[in-house]
This record gives C-alpha cells, structure tokens and sequence, in this order.
C-alpha cells in the first residue's frame, strides 16, 4: 500500500508488405497512433498528481533484399515521426545452416551485432534472437533478448 502507482496506456499500429520480386520486399509501418500513457502519482508523493504522454506516431518505410548469396540478406529501413526524428537501419543477415542466422547493422551509424535461432517448442515454431546495441548518449550498452512463439 506504500507504493500505490497507476499507469496504462493504448495505441495502435498498421503496417503493409509487399513482396516486389522473389528476392525483394517492401514494407511501410504507421506506429503508435494515438499512443498516450497516463500516470497518476497522486497516492504516492505529498503533491504528486497525472501525466499524460502522447507518444510520436512514427513512419517507417523498408526494402528486404535477399542476395544472390542465398544465405545473405540485407535490410534498409528509413524511419521519421511528426516530431521530425529522423533515423536509418542499415543491416545484413547471414545464415549458417538451416536454422542460426548471425546479423551486423547500422542503427542510425552506431556499430550493432547479433545473432538469432529458430527451432520447434512444444509443437510451435519459435525464434530466440540477440541484439548488441551501444550506448548512444552514455545511457550504457544494451543486450536485447527476444523470444517469439508462433501459433
């Protein structure tokens, strides 16, 4: 009961793909629209009181394009907000076997790596996937686990 926070929020996403080639794809993104987070401290601070964060709604525009190496792909991904952000994702996947990739990118010119696996669990596909990402303005390093289950 010391510590009575509250916080929600809801947005939505939209997105589109659309395979140009066999070896090629495009895709656009509209994400976070009327994205807002709502906290409310009242309960918590002698003056605390709500906050309402409305999130940018974010455009990203991408090309996928498998090389004539079968096992290397490449990605661009260009990505601006009505906040007038703009970044660009450069990367390339290479993939060993059937079923481990190992990746090297550009987030918007810093240096990241990783690597990623699928594999079936309890009768479902899933991928396990890792990312290095270096600290931007000394914020410190991050290391990204992911685990997606495919039903």
């Amino acid at each position: 009961d010391e510590f009575d926070y509250s916080a929600n929020g809801v947005g939505f996403d939209l997105g589109v793909i659309y395979k140009l080639t066999e070896d090629l794809i495009l895709a656009y993104q509209l994400r976070d629209i009327k994205s807002k987070f709502k906290a409310s401290t009242e309960k918590l601070f002698e003056h605390g009181g709500t906050t309402i964060d409305e999130f940018p709604v974010i455009n990203k525009l991408g090309a996928s394009y498998i090389t004539p190496l079968q096992w290397i792909k490449t990605n661009y991904e260009f990505e601006w907000s009505d906040k007038e952000a703009y970044k660009h994702h450069i990367g390339a996947e290479a993939l060993w076997g059937q079923n481990l990739a190992v990746r090297l990118g550009l987030n918007n010119w810093n240096f990241t790596f990783g690597a990623g696996m699928d594999f079936n669990f309890l009768g479902t596909i899933s991928f396990l996937d890792y990312a290095f990402v270096p600290s931007v303005v000394d914020e410190g390093s991050s290391h990204i686990f992911s685990w997606q289950i495919v039903f």
